[in-house]
């Protein structure tokens, strides 16, 4: 999600740093480790940079299209539970499973991560005519 000259040289980068020193190094287990380590710490700075290029409208469009993907997914999860606690009679406790917390979980972080890349989109994209 970076200008399209820089996305070559960092992935290629990143690549060969992997390949010609983490992996013989680390092993390849410890190497992927490694490489989403990376990923994940650049994240911040690629956002930044962006969010400084962008005018007023595509900042303001990368934030609503974030906050959008980040919470809408949780909000269905836990509204689903909810009618689905409804419709069973008898049920006098609502107490949270854990199996219900993982799945509430996993589905905050992916959405939250589909949301920076939305709002990375926003603000990377050109303006049509």
């Amino acid at each position: 999600m970076t200008l399209p000259s820089e996305a070559d040289t960092v992935s290629g980068d990143l690549c060969e740093e992997f390949t010609l020193f983490v992996v013989p190094r680390r092993g390849i287990r410890a190497a992927y480790c490694w490489y989403c380590w990376q990923v994940a710490r650049s994240i911040g700075p690629i956002l930044l940079r962006s969010w400084q290029r962008a005018t007023l409208t595509r900042a303001s469009g990368a934030l609503v299209s974030a906050a959008v993907a980040a919470t809408v997914p949780g909000s269905v999860v836990v509204l689903l539970r909810t009618f689905t606690l409804q419709q069973v009679p008898l049920k006098t406790t609502t107490d949270t499973t854990v199996l219900f917390v993982a799945t509430l979980a996993a589905v905050v972080v992916t959405s939250a991560g589909l949301g920076i890349a939305a709002a990375l989109r926003v603000l990377n994209s050109t303006a049509r005519s």
